[in-house]
C-alpha cells in the first residue's frame, strides 16, 4: 500500500509450486525474512536493486534484480510498460502470483495464469493473498 501511495514501481513474484531457480540463480540472492521495510528499500528508485523483480518463497525473500520473461502478446493496452509485460510473461510460464505497482499511477495489478487484473486495490489484493497464501 505504501508503494502504491508513493508511486514506487514494484514487481513482486510469489512462488506457488513452479521451480523459479532458473530466474533467481543469476539474480542478486537475498535469502532474508520478508519485511515491508526490506521490500520498500529494494524498490527505492535510487537503490542498486530496484530494477527487475523480487521473488518470495513462503516467508523468505529469495532474490532481487530478477529478470523475468516478457510476454509475446502484441494486443496489450498501450499503458502496459515493461513491468506489466514481464509480469504477464512470468505468469504465462509459471504458476506464480505476481504483484505489480505502477510507477506512473500507483495502481496495483496482479498477474496469474497468463492474465492481468488491473487496478485491484489493496482490499482485493489482501483477500487474494490470504486466500492463496494465508495459513
Amino acid at each position: 500500500m505504501q508503494m502504491s501511495q508513493t508511486k514506487t514501481g514494484a514487481l513482486i513474484v510469489i512462488r506457488r509450486k513452479s521451480n523459479l531457480k532458473m530466474f533467481t540463480e543469476p539474480a542478486e540472492r537475498i535469502n532474508s525474512h520478508i519485511s515491508s521495510r526490506m521490500i520498500t528499500s529494494i524498490f527505492n528508485k535510487n537503490g542498486p536493486l530496484h530494477d527487475g523483480a523480487i521473488v518470495i518463497d513462503r516467508d523468505e525473500l529469495v532474490a532481487a534484480r530478477v529478470i523475468l520473461p516478457v510476454t509475446d502478446k502484441l494486443n496489450l493496452p498501450p499503458e502496459y510498460g515493461l513491468r506489466h509485460r514481464a509480469a504477464l510473461g512470468m505468469s504465462e510460464v509459471t504458476d506464480s502470483f505476481i504483484i505489480i505497482v505502477s510507477e506512473e499511477t500507483g495502481q496495483i495489478s496482479v498477474a496469474e495464469n497468463g492474465a492481468i487484473q488491473k487496478n485491484i486495490g489493496i482490499k482485493l489484493l489482501t483477500e487474494k493473498l490470504e486466500e492463496d497464501f494465508g495459513e
